[in-house]
């Protein structure tokens, strides 16, 4: 390659024009692949395609399969099965019950998520928790919409008792929506 200094330039500036001279490789396939990006590189990747929810205390595996998610789940944002896929990625299983389900007529544009966790006797319904699934409701519910979360333990499985009801007890948590 030719030199675009001029013929009187000085050897520091030669030697600054050979250091900018270099090619140098990048990756960029290798880095917005999910399975293939360095670890220490994934918070990039997931900021880069507006991951909504990173935790970095998550393992590797996670973080990859969140990353590795993300435009799917981008594009059935604001859907029933968004709130639902949110909901159950947290280890929860849920009801969801728009407004047009219910028995008694109900607000245009509302919905009920009746929220159950599987009670093993280890697993504790703690508040951080419920944080979490609020937090991913409103991430993930349609803008307009307004809702309302009941608390449920699956007693089923704790007990043993397999039939075709399953016993729920449910705790209302009171959500406003302005937080």
């Amino acid at each position: 390659m030719t030199s675009l200094l001029p013929p009187n330039a000085n050897a520091r500036e030669r030697a600054v024009e050979d250091s900018i001279n270099r090619e140098v490789k990048t990756p960029f396939r290798e880095l917005w692949n999910p399975d293939t990006c360095p670890e220490s590189l994934l918070p990039w990747l997931a900021w880069g395609l507006s991951v909504d929810d990173w935790n970095p205390d998550w393992p590797v595996e996670v973080k990859r399969s969140v990353v590795r998610t993300a435009i799917q789940n981008h594009t059935i944002k604001g859907t029933r099965k968004s709130v639902e896929d949110a909901v159950k990625a947290l280890g929860s299983q849920l009801i969801l019950r728009e407004w047009w389900q219910e028995n008694l007529p109900q607000p245009a544009h509302t919905f009920r998520v009746i929220m159950s966790l599987s009670y093993l006797g280890d697993d504790k319904i703690t508040g951080s928790l419920q944080k979490a699934v609020i937090k991913a409701i409103e991430q993930n519910k349609p803008v307009r919409s307004h809702y309302q979360v009941s608390l449920g333990i699956n007693a089923a499985r704790a007990l043993r008792v397999y039939g075709f009801a399953r016993p729920y007890l449910y705790k209302r948590i009171k959500v406003n929506a302005t937080q």
